[in-house]
């Protein structure tokens, strides 16, 4: 597959813009093809690819994250290895209260998302998601629910007795 994706280089650097303009003249059943090619050697020759050919299929990926969570969902094993939370919004409020802090670094929210959603099954687009997790906080009765849920005795210092 790497080899493949090399001979449609030729002897220029691969990049995202000049593999989407020798897609944009292929007809259409080949770009699927080639962009396909391109997620499975990423899985497949990572390890035997050049730099310039990695830096390339990441910035492929991260170029449009839907479209790489589509793929990664629906090619692979992965998409059998989701797990079902029970209720997946109190973590997707979580996530958001514990990322998206006044005065941090913001983080990526499409990133983020992307990750998240490769874990657990949203049914939400990467794009929609990164918009709730912005937005959303933990509440009042989120924070209550979970402190009747700590049990009391799960501080290290109750714990201690278990490490001698």
């Amino acid at each position: 597959m790497y080899e493949e994706l090399k001979a449609l280089f030729g002897k220029e650097t691969p990049s995202v813009s000049k593999f989407q303009k020798i897609l944009n003249e292929l007809p259409p059943v080949r770009r699927l093809y080639y962009l396909q090619l391109a997620y499975k050697a990423a899985f497949c020759d990572w390890d035997v690819m050049n730099v310039r050919y990695q830096l390339f299929l990441t910035r492929l990926f991260t170029r449009d994250w839907q479209r790489t969570l589509n793929f990664l969902l629906e090619k692979t094993v992965l998409g059998t290895l989701q797990f079902d939370l029970q209720e997946p919004e109190i973590i997707q409020r979580f996530v958001g209260q514990m990322e998206y802090q006044e005065g941090k670094a913001v983080p990526s929210s499409l990133h983020l998302t992307f990750c998240l959603s490769l874990v657990f099954p949203y049914p939400w687009s990467v794009g929609y998601l990164g918009d709730k997790l912005r937005t959303q906080t933990l509440t009042a009765e989120d924070l209550l629910r979970l402190n009747n849920e700590t049990p009391i005795d799960n501080e290290p210092e109750h714990l201690a007795h278990l490490v001698k």
